[in-house]
């Protein structure tokens, strides 16, 4: 099921006829807020569109695209000033199954500077619609009126209480809420088309860049604390399991794989090497997995151990503010029983972490050691170029008799 939402006022009827007829073959359903109709124009009477009318009298602006109740599937939002291309939808949720349905996927959308800002469109850095964006990347807030989710992701969005219009704002103060990537995606900036029919300066851009934008402004300093690292596409995580205790402790393997398939991050390649029959070392495990791996970087989780969701966002947003590191890693948390009592303890002890992987393939695991093969790497890798994250809630260590891989303390 494709669902798109658009919201719309009288002014804008020769656009918004534009932007039906380029849509409607496209989807299964269409919903429609009117602003300042008295009676449905002809064009909008079709089985697959569904009209909101503003009875209540408040109108909301662009924010009442989000006034309808949502049906599972894809949901898109969309403008009444925009031509959409013949092939927009189907690229639409090509780039929301690619990121597995964890990511709200937009077109545009924009990074503000750090706050405290002073000016809302003057401090931020915009990837436009109308230009050519050559790779996906990371954003904060996504323009709506080119994005889509999936419901499995996000069941109802409700901006009934805030300030009209600013959708764009309110969406991405919600996304940093919720923990939800924004990706833009990439496109050519002539495939989708402004309407001639609509003036620029009479959009909700044009009018309010003229005008003082403190609540632009004000919700973007209450809300948000963003890296100085701006533009960045996304990068792709392998996270490597050597599974040595499928037969031996199931319940541990489990865990650990729930906790990555839960992860907020959303391009995660998960490689699980069978390793409970021959009993490889860990470094020829970790050395096959890696001559395969799709990713840039590659994150080792012991197979008895499990991460918090946030901890690969983490993870990369730490290689954003540190481009040479070889090494990104955290303290941890040691979980367990001992003595019959539950352990849940943060420890000053380093896991192994995520590595480059051009530096892994440069400087192969050890496949002669039986332990202690993460030491090795550590103690073989430049310090300078090693991270670590100065906080233990994110890996969670199972403390238990069989160990088959060390722990390196810090220094």
């Amino acid at each position: 099921m494709v669902t798109v939402s658009i919201a719309t006022m009288v002014e804008r009827e020769e656009a918004l006829k534009e932007t039906i007829k380029s849509l409607i073959n496209q989807v299964d359903k269409i919903n429609v807020f009117l602003h300042g109709y008295i009676e449905i124009p002809d064009f909008l009477k079709h089985d697959k569109i569904f009209i909101n009318i503003d009875m209540d009298g408040i109108d909301r602006g662009d924010l009442d695209k989000f006034n309808f109740d949502v049906l599972e599937g894809y949901t898109l939002y969309c403008d009444d000033d925009l031509i959409y291309p013949r092939n927009y939808v189907k690229e639409m949720i090509k780039a929301i199954d690619q990121y597995d349905c964890k990511a709200i996927i937009s077109f545009c959308g924009n990074i503000p500077l750090e706050p405290p800002i002073g000016n809302y469109y003057d401090d931020r850095v915009t990837s436009s619609l109308f230009s050519d964006q050559k790779k996906d990347h990371i954003a904060v807030i996504p323009g709506t009126g080119v994005m889509g989710y999936h419901t499995d992701l996000i069941q109802k969005i409700d901006f009934l209480e805030q300030p009209k219009n600013m959708a764009d704002i309110h969406m991405g103060i919600f996304a940093r809420k919720q923990g939800i990537p924004v990706i833009i995606r990439k496109h050519k900036g002539i495939w989708i088309k402004h309407s001639k029919k609509v003036d620029l300066n009479k959009t909700i851009f044009g009018e309010m860049y003229r005008k003082n934008d403190w609540v632009q402004t004000d919700l973007i300093n209450d809300n948000f604390s963003v890296p100085k690292i701006l533009h960045d596409e996304v990068v792709k995580v392998t996270v490597v399991i050597a599974n040595i205790r499928q037969k031996t402790n199931p319940e541990y393997i489990s865990e650990c794989l729930q906790s990555i398939k839960e992860q907020s991050y959303p391009n995660i390649e998960i490689k699980l090497i069978r390793n409970y029959e021959k009993l490889y070392t860990i470094g020829y495990c970790w050395n096959r997995a890696i001559e395969t791996a799709k990713g840039d970087w590659i994150l080792f989780v012991g197979d008895d151990d499990f991460i918090s969701n946030d901890y690969v966002a983490s993870l990369v947003s730490t290689i954003q503010k540190h481009p040479d590191a070889i090494q990104i890693s955290s303290f941890l948390t040691m979980v367990g029983v001992r003595e019959g009592k539950v352990m849940n303890q943060k420890k000053d002890l380093i896991p192994t972490g995520m590595w480059n992987k051009q530096w892994l393939i440069d400087n192969p695991c050890n496949e002669h050691v039986v332990k202690w093969c993460d030491t090795d790497m550590m103690d073989r890798a430049n310090k300078n170029k090693r991270v670590i994250m100065d906080w233990q809630h994110g890996y969670y260590y199972r403390s238990h008799g069989g160990q088959v891989s060390g722990e390196k303390i810090l220094g």
